[in-house]
């Protein structure tokens, strides 16, 4: 199962790919680390369930990837929403 939610209003996630790009530099100025991970974000929750569920599915390592479901949690209203992976 993967879920993400519906509050974009996380400095972090938003913004176009260069606002992330500084973030993630000022995040090794500061810290003298580079951060490991990816500053991905995306706008809509719904795409970023969708290619969550293509990176399960497409990992080696996880030998059962035909029953991978995806969600989407609304802050607003507390709703679970399936996201259809297609």
């Amino acid at each position: 199962m993967l879920d993400d939610h519906s509050e974009r209003n996380i400095p972090f996630q938003s913004g176009d790919r260069h606002d992330r790009h500084r973030r993630v530099q000022g995040i090794e100025s500061e810290t003298g680390i580079r951060p490991s991970w990816s500053s991905e974000a995306f706008p809509e929750p719904a795409a970023d369930v969708r290619q969550g569920i293509k990176r399960i599915q497409a990992n080696p390592f996880i030998p059962k990837t035909d029953r991978v479901r995806g969600f989407v949690f609304d802050v607003a209203t507390g709703a679970i929403n399936e996201v259809d992976p297609a």
